[in-house]
């Protein structure tokens, strides 16, 4: 399960197990955003019921309640988020721009010289995209995968992702320019 915090401060990527008939356990990493490998993740772990008559999952007594809703069960298709997208972060100091092809793959660079390859893929489970991204750096890449979503008023694409060694996270939050 992927958490991001409402204020995109944080980005917490979690397993979750169950044990008994309504015991649930969630354990993963929380990364502060922005994340850098100087940054170390934060090992957290959660534990609660959930409750299948209502759908729901209540975490850390009731700090976290997730109720199941179906409005994500419609999968998304790549022309959806085919186009220009571009995000700022802060203060507007560092702006990101990316490209959506219509096979989904990803290019774009950023104002600080970073360049950006990815992809893009339709879950036909869900509403949302297995998304796989390369930031090169002077000289340096990191490998991100993870989940994006999209939303169409006003258009929105979120990228939320961990690095292949799980020590850095990246969250995009882009908008059609």
């Amino acid at each position: 399960m992927w958490l991001l915090n409402s204020d995109l401060l944080s980005l917490s990527r979690v397993q979750i197990t169950t044990s008994g008939t309504y015991a649930v356990t969630a354990s993963g990493k929380s990364y502060t955003l922005p994340s850098t490998s100087k940054q170390p993740a934060q090992t957290v772990s959660y534990s609660g019921s959930a409750n299948l008559s209502t759908n729901s999952l209540s975490l850390n007594a009731g700090a976290l309640l997730l109720t199941r809703s179906d409005t994500l069960a419609t999968p998304n298709t790549l022309v959806d988020v085919a186009g220009s997208w571009r995000t700022s972060a802060g203060s507007q100091a560092v702006t990101v721009s990316l490209s959506v092809a219509a096979t989904g793959a990803m290019s774009g660079t950023s104002s600080t010289g970073c360049s950006y390859s990815g992809n893009l893929t339709a879950r036909s489970d869900a509403s949302a995209y297995q998304a796989s991204l390369t930031e090169t750096c002077t000289g340096s890449s990191v490998n991100f995968s993870g989940i994006a979503t999209y939303r169409s008023n006003p258009a929105a694409l979120t990228l939320a992702m961990t690095s292949t060694d799980e020590a850095q996270a990246l969250v995009l939050s882009l908008l059609k320019p």
